[in-house]
This record gives C-alpha cells, sequence and structure tokens, in this order.
C-alpha cells in the first residue's frame, strides 16, 4: 500500500479515541484543529472564526482552511509552530501521543474526540456546542443527521442486507494488502443503514487485513472501493482476476470518488445516501 493509502488508515485509526477535556468558559477561545472530520464539525457549528491552524490533511470546507496555516500532518504536528500560535484549545486524536505529550509539557491545553462510531460523532457537536455555548445548534444539527439517517435506513429497511465487501485500501494495480471494515466502524453502520453489511463484520479489528481465500468464502454480492487510497486503476477490471464472486459476476464493482467517504463528520450522510445508491443497483 502506497503512503497515501497508509496515511488514510491512519486517519482512520486516529479517529477511535476518547472525549477528555474541560469546557471553556470564554466563547473567544482560538481553536488549532489537528484531525479533518473536527474541522468539519468546528464550521458546521459555526465557530470557523476561532480556527487559527489546522492540519495539512483538512481539505474542507475549502474556503476555511485554504485561509488558515497548516500546522503539519495528524501525524507529525509541527509542536513549535504550534506552540507560538498560542491557541486556547488543540483538538486531536488519541494516537497522537506524542504530539499531545509535547503539547501538554507545553502547558497548551488539549482535548481529544473518539470518532470511531456514529454516536461519537453525535457527542463531538454536543461537546463543543457546549464549550463555545452553540448547545442549541449542536442539537439541532445532531437532530438533522439522525433524522437523515433513519430516513435512509427506512427506506432499506425490511430488506435482506447486501453483503459488502467494503475496502478501505489494498495495493494498486492488484488484489493484495487488502483491508476491510468490521461492524464497530461508523463506515459499517452507515452501510448498515444503507440496507448492507461488510461481510467482514464479525473480524476483531476494526481495520481488518482479509486475505483472497477469506473474500472468496464470504462471496460479497458488492464490492465498495474508495479512491482516496490513492489508487488510480479500474477497481472493476482488477477484481475480473476472481470471476467466481457474485459481485463480480453481476458487475457491483465500485468505487467511492468522494473525498468525504473516511470523514466521521457533518458530511456522513452523503456518505449514507451514496452507499444506498450503489446498493439499490
Amino acid at each position: 500500500m502506497r503512503l497515501s493509502g497508509l496515511c488514510c488508515l491512519f486517519l482512520l485509526l486516529l479517529s477511535s479515541c476518547n472525549i477528555k477535556g474541560k469546557p471553556i468558559k470564554r466563547v473567544d477561545n482560538s481553536i488549532i484543529s489537528l484531525l479533518p472530520s473536527l474541522t468539519e464539525t468546528v464550521c458546521a457549528l459555526g465557530l470557523s472564526d476561532h480556527l487559527i491552524g489546522v492540519s495539512s490533511f483538512c481539505i474542507y470546507p475549502k474556503e476555511v482552511v485554504d485561509s488558515l496555516p497548516r500546522v503539519g500532518d495528524c501525524i507529525n504536528p509541527n509542536v513549535e509552530q504550534i506552540l507560538t500560535m498560542k491557541p486556547s484549545i488543540v483538538l486531536l486524536g488519541d494516537m497522537q501521543t506524542e504530539a499531545e505529550d509535547k503539547l501538554r509539557g507545553l502547558k497548551i491545553p488539549v482535548i481529544k474526540f473518539n470518532q470511531s462510531r456514529i454516536s461519537d460523532v453525535y457527542d463531538a457537536f454536543h461537546v463543543l456546542g457546549k464549550m463555545y455555548n452553540v448547545e442549541r445548534k449542536a442539537n439541532s444539527i445532531v437532530m438533522g443527521l439522525k433524522t437523515s439517517l433513519d430516513s435512509i435506513h427506512s427506506v432499506n429497511s425490511g430488506r435482506p442486507l447486501k453483503r459488502v465487501l467494503f475496502v478501505v485500501g489494498r495495493t494498486p494495480g492488484s488484489l493484495s494488502n487488502i483491508y476491510s471494515i468490521n461492524c464497530r466502524s461508523f463506515l459499517a453502520e452507515l452501510l448498515h443503514a444503507a440496507g448492507g453489511a461488510s461481510v467482514f463484520d464479525s473480524m476483531p479489528l476494526v481495520w481488518c487485513k482479509v486475505s483472497l481465500e477469506e473474500i472468496i468464502i464470504r462471496n460479497p454480492e458488492y464490492i465498495i472501493e474508495t479512491a482516496l487510497m490513492g489508487n488510480s486503476d479500474d477497481a472493476s477490471e482488477i477484481w475480473r482476476s476472481l470471476p467466481g464472486i457474485e459481485a463480480v459476476k453481476k458487475n457491483h464493482v465500485y468505487t467511492l470518488q468522494e473525498e468525504y467517504v473516511f470523514t466521521p463528520g457533518p458530511r456522513m450522510v452523503e456518505t449514507a445516501a451514496k452507499l444506498s445508491q450503489l446498493l439499490g443497483q
């Protein structure tokens, strides 16, 4: 898997963390966000004016992040730069332990969020909404997200769940180093709302490496990949080497081109809607 693929998987793992921090008493505190999902959440709450810096992985909202200093990537943020910017709070993920230790050692407040599940996305809205006195807006956004996902789920309820191989990474040009998801991923939850289920739901790891033998045994009806892993090959052509799989037989091999797929934030409803569309074909 190329470096871009590893970075995306790191971002997925990075979201699996605990919420820690104390409420901020003033509403004019500055924020540095080190996760794309948290940047989007801050902006959705109308708090973009509080942002003074973001990570190099943050790409949305474009008009906001393009106007802000980049403070390094999620894996290796520039702690010295962050110190000079004197933020009131830094938003980060649990796997950024080294950066957290350095920031805390420099007396820079940090808060860590778990966003591995859909409920964690809601929690992030509620926590930041309370911290910045926009609880009503946070509640409204969460309610809107729940309503939209419930609506998508209701359309697909009552039908057998489609068996899906959701590929979050593989070596470009080949069927090696394939990674999929289990049931404890927000992507699996979105897939379920869309009328599908990962054929690797029972795997012990959230982001699991799987073999071709395991894929053949589970015989998915659909194969859904993401273009975010740095792959530019034709997924449907690559999977033709396994003609016995039902998804290949029925030409149900798709690639999600959208950049928001891996972001557990306010645009996750768009991911669910896209998945529902694909599984309806």
